[in-house]
């Protein structure tokens, strides 16, 4: 388990396209992110009017952005800091 990662600190992505505060805990098998959401957030108020639900496609970039931080632990193989998806699988 590592300490607590910031991501503002690690990944290229500012305001308001940022969607995890930081990451909590990275091992081999698992990644514990976290985000406050406010509800200044311009979708709180249209996405499900009086019972807000965030948007699938920004919990998957919010995964991506988790992502991140995790390809450049030590101990993961990753040689390139602009580390990208392609794909989402579907299983």
């Amino acid at each position: 388990m590592h300490e607590p990662v910031h991501v503002k600190n690690v990944l290229p992505h500012g305001e308001p396209f940022l969607f995890v505060d930081e990451v909590l805990s990275i091992d081999m098998r698992r990644i514990v992110a976290s985000r406050a959401i406010p509800m200044q957030e311009p979708w709180t108020h249209a996405h499900f009017p009086g019972d807000p639900l965030v948007p699938g496609v920004l919990l998957i970039e919010g995964m991506a952005q988790t992502l991140h931080p995790a390809v450049l632990s030590p101990g993961m193989v990753c040689n390139d800091k602009r580390s990208r998806w392609v794909a989402v699988d579907k299983r």
